[in-house]
């Protein structure tokens, strides 16, 4: 049975941003040090090595970075870039534990990248003089499968890596599903990061279909990026760069999990409106939008996976990351020789930060239902304990057998948990796959011990960093 590991997915690095405990701080700043690596970082690699060590054939595995792996929606590019660049740096040149080609799916946090990478693909396709007839069916999907053309690329992550003097790492894009097959056809691995699980990812294809109810359902990938991919964008990338407007943004992304921020910054939007009026239409019209207000802020609030504490995908979401499978499959059939899907299929995805492994049934599929295996995330973006956010290796075989690596819980005492490999109805060759990853993870031995504690330290202190963040927020929002 082949026990080599293939495939490293994580997802949700967020590098660059002040709750990434992949990323260092200043001291006393909530700014990135663009010097010095996050311990978490420099640990997380020797880890990555010993797993690698155990590979039979002295192979190195591919990355899969699924989504959100550059803050480009909270943190200026000043400062994540130099932390992608850390991050390589970790991970590649002389003592490399990774393929030196990455292969990156982008997320919501940094859709933008993707949209360099299209436009660059345009404008190399231009400049070539093909035919018309032989462009691509569409510029706002990549293909699923890598040996298809045309190929993306992330020359701007790898120009920058380069430019700051680390090294440099090949970065292939995938957008915004990737799929890697195994040999015979049988076996299937789909990688996506999941933003459009949630309502507030679809929301110019919802507002379309009001006006227009006779617009096609969204039942293909491609139809979901093409009428949705501009507010993605604009939201999660470009608005928050426009140094008042992004500033406003990040205020209004802190304070969403507190209440009394919450408050205040409904009290100042309501003085706002209400400044020119008389007395009587003041009070009314407070109370009018307020009601209004806060009816919107609250359901927001109640759409965001990432908020609930209590389980880790709520019925909505998994309604939601159930039906962008199912347009998955609906692209997918078009692109697998003959239209016929294996009847092994597993999915890793990422976007809730709340790591997971679960079998679901789905009639849609040939095999009747997927293995579905979430990577968390490493952002500490909450000042209470969240018992089930925390941060996982998903790895896969060259089997295509796929476990999941549990690395750290974001619970109230973090010290008890254990690093536990995780897998779902494996077959012969996935047991044997998960108890070769297993004999590698001694938990009480280096650098398993150190990972832990930098973990642990570095998620204490990111709570103190965010409650003092809220109270500055709370300051600001009341001036």
């Amino acid at each position: 049975m082949a026990q080599n590991i293939r495939y490293i997915a994580l997802s949700d690095l967020h590098l660059g941003a002040e709750n990434s405990i992949l990323t260092r701080l200043r001291p006393e700043s909530t700014l990135a040090d663009l010097v010095r690596p996050s311990p978490v970082l420099t640990s997380l690699a020797e880890c990555l090595r010993v797993l690698v060590a155990g590979n039979s054939d002295g192979s190195l595995p591919t990355l899969i970075a699924d989504g959100d792996l550059v803050e480009l929606a909270l943190a200026s590019p000043s400062f994540s870039l130099p932390v992608v660049a850390q991050f390589a740096g970790a991970l590649a040149g002389r003592d490399a534990v990774v393929h030196d080609e990455v292969v990156f799916v982008p997320g919501n946090h940094d859709h933008h990248l993707w949209e360099m990478s299209r436009e660059r693909a345009v404008e190399e396709f231009l400049k070539s003089g093909g035919r018309l007839e032989d462009k691509p069916l569409s510029w706002h999907t990549s293909p699923m499968f890598l040996e298809r053309t045309p190929a993306f690329r992330a020359d701007f992550l790898e120009d920058a890596m380069d430019y700051l003097g680390h090294p440099r790492l090949g970065v292939r894009v995938a957008y915004p599903d990737l799929a890697i097959a195994s040999p015979d056809g049988r076996r299937l691995v789909l990688v996506t990061h999941g933003h459009y699980m949630e309502r507030v990812g679809t929301l110019v294809s919802a507002l379309a279909r009001l006006f227009e109810p006779s617009a096609p359902p969204l039942d293909d990938v491609d139809v979901i990026e093409r009428e949705n991919w501009a507010w993605v964008d604009f939201f999660w990338s470009e608005l928050a760069q426009s140094s008042r407007t992004g500033a406003v943004v990040e205020r209004l992304y802190d304070s969403m999990q507190d209440t009394r921020a919450i408050e205040t910054l409904l009290g100042s939007l309501i003085a706002g409106v209400t400044r020119r009026q008389n007395p009587l239409l003041r009070r009314i019209e407070s109370w009018g939008v307020r009601r209004v207000l806060g009816h919107i802020i609250e359901g927001r609030l109640h759409e965001r996976e990432r908020d609930r504490a209590a389980e880790v995908l709520d019925a909505g979401s998994r309604k939601g990351l159930a039906a962008y499978l199912d347009a998955v499959r609906h692209s997918l059939q078009r692109q697998v020789d003959g239209g016929e899907l294996p009847l092994d299929v597993s999915v890793i995805t990422g976007h809730t930060h709340k790591p997971f492994s679960e079998r679901w049934d789905d009639p849609g599929w040939p095999g009747g239902g997927l293995r579905v295996f979430n990577c968390g995330g490493w952002v500490v973006d909450r000042v209470e304990p969240q018992p089930l956010t925390g941060g996982a290796l998903v790895l896969v075989s060259d089997e295509l057998d796929v476990v999941s690596l549990r690395l750290y819980q974001q619970s109230p005492d973090p010290s008890s948990h254990r690093i536990v490999v995780e897998t779902v109805e494996p077959g012969p060759g996935g047991q044997a796959f998960a108890e070769h990853v297993e004999s590698l993870v001694r938990d009480d031995e280096e650098p398993w011990t150190s990972f832990r504690q930098a973990v642990n330290e570095l998620v204490l202190e990111r709570r103190v960093v965010m409650r003092e963040i809220l109270e500055g927020e709370l300051e600001l929002l009341r001036d």
